[in-house]
């Protein structure tokens, strides 16, 4: 960088703690702009079902529906990319909780999305649909404050993806030791 650069071309914000000289031109935009191209309508329905069949056990059931959004881009050029969620999403979860023992298991299910990021239109494609099987076992020993917890995800090891750009969800496992802090 030369010292000789204009500070009018690098105006940098009210405050700025550094000598404008140290600022790549351009880096320090002025102004940003966006514009509204249209309205995006997206219709959809969640049912879920909570059940407590004894005092320590019970289940959840849930489904969602969401129907394709409806896009007006009011003919914007190129055609807005809008995110298709996936159509049918499906859970379970059993749980029984004991005065020594705690267990759940769960299943997570999901249609193909569609994922298409704002800022940058090449990052755009579909995820694959999946299922997420998971389950967990804390056991409290005998007369302490601690507790043992065994916590799975993804048992069944398939790559998971549930978004675009979201992480690779793979198999995890984890052992942890707990302490409750005041004996409560």
């Amino acid at each position: 960088w030369s010292s000789d650069v204009c500070s009018s071309d690098l105006d940098p914000p009210p405050g700025w703690p550094l000598d404008p000289a140290f600022i790549p031109p351009g880096a320090l935009p002025k102004t940003f702009t966006y514009r509204n191209v249209g309205e995006v309508e997206s219709r959809g329905i969640e049912l879920s079902w909570n059940a407590a069949w004894t005092e320590r056990l019970s289940t959840t059931l849930s489904w969602t529906l969401q129907d394709e959004p409806r896009v007006d881009d009011g003919g914007a050029m190129p055609p807005v990319l809008v995110n298709e969620p996936p159509g049918n999403m499906a859970g379970f979860l059993i749980a029984y909780s004991g005065p020594r023992v705690k267990a759940s298991g769960s299943l997570a299910w999901a249609e193909q999305s569609y994922w298409a990021d704002v800022l940058d239109p090449s990052w755009a494609g579909t995820t694959d649909s999946y299922l997420l099987v998971g389950g967990s076992l804390a056991v409290m020993l005998a007369q302490s404050d601690w507790e043992l917890l065994l916590e799975g995800t993804n048992l069944l090891d398939e790559p998971v993806q549930q978004h675009l750009l979201g992480d690779v969800i793979r198999r995890q496992v984890v052992l942890s030791a707990r302490w409750r802090f005041g004996g409560g």
